[in-house]
């Protein structure tokens, strides 16, 4: 009897995995046939270079604050400028634990955040992990951006935030996913750009992701990372179609009610019709589109 139970279990088990591949291999599939029917980007709108992302320098009185409260001098130490990058990630993915869909945070700032995780042991998602670790570089004086990672269709609550920060030493934005922990690079280990990630993807080149990469949840926890990881790029696929930032990269700057702007990056082809004139919110927020980019990961 016993033998003919775990029999049974066994085949469950072994239909369970041949689904989940068969999903996995035939939505991989599907996001790339997407990126790349639309590979390429090109200048379109005559005065788009009018575009002006601005950031808030390390002296501004929040980023101060945030810097002298969590420490983060010592979390960089003495390391190089791509190993500080790389550190102040993992300290803002070690933070708490993900969650897909927490309660908004009272403050919408990092110190806001930071304050509930504390007192609260409130477990935030791939949004508030990127909201924390932008400051967290502009605290430490790095040339740093939220990126929102869409699909070409808008699916609720099916997008992604990161992080882009910039390197001097490499001159190039780098891609930083604090809710996972990860990054991308070359073979030899050089960290991607998130255009970079894009090309491989489309142009279906290798693409390696760094080791203890995953989210952090207290749910199946060695299950949820391992799946995480086998099927980040997949997921990865599908969001790296439109690229969005705001144009302010300052503290605080989504707890402004209405007024924000924001800069999307579109492949050409896509949606020409909307590149001639913003888009204005419900919520009276602005949308500029653009397909240059140059003009977008301008340093």
């Amino acid at each position: 009897m016993l033998i003919e139970i775990l029999t049974i279990i066994a085949s469950i088990i072994g239909l369970i995995t041949i689904l989940l591949f068969y999903g996995y291999y035939h939505f991989k599939r599907k996001f790339l046939k997407q990126l790349r029917e639309y590979p390429n980007y090109s200048p379109t709108i005559e005065g788009e270079n009018k575009i002006q992302f601005e950031y808030s320098q390390m002296d501004d009185e929040n980023l101060e604050r945030l810097r002298n409260e969590f420490k983060l001098d010592d979390i960089v130490n003495n390391g190089s400028e791509v190993e500080k990058i790389i550190r102040l990630m993992k300290w803002t993915h070690n933070l708490t634990t993900h969650s897909r869909n927490p309660t908004r945070p009272k403050e919408i700032s990092s110190l806001g955040i930071l304050k509930e995780v504390q007192e609260e042991g409130k477990e935030i998602n791939c949004w508030m992990y990127s909201t924390v670790l932008n400051d967290v570089y502009l605290s430490m004086g790095f040339k740093s951006r939220m990126v929102h990672l869409n699909s070409p269709k808008k699916l609720p609550g099916e997008s992604h935030f990161a992080n882009s920060v910039y390197s001097q030493k490499l001159n190039k934005w780098l891609y930083m996913d604090a809710d996972f922990g990860a990054y991308l690079t070359e073979k030899d280990g050089t960290i991607l750009s998130p255009m970079e990630i894009r090309e491989k993807l489309v142009n279906n080149e290798k693409i390696y992701l760094n080791k203890g990469s995953g989210p952090n949840t207290k749910r199946l926890s060695r299950l949820a990372r391992f799946l995480g990881r086998k099927t980040y790029l997949t997921y990865l696929s599908k969001n790296f179609f439109r690229i969005s930032c705001p144009i302010s990269s300052e503290f605080g700057y989504e707890s402004n009610p209405s007024g924000r702007i924001y800069v999307e990056l579109v492949p050409k082809g896509y949606c020409d019709e909307k590149l001639t004139k913003p888009h204005v919110t419900e919520r009276n927020n602005t949308i500029i589109y653009t397909t240059d980019t140059d003009i977008f990961w301008h340093e």
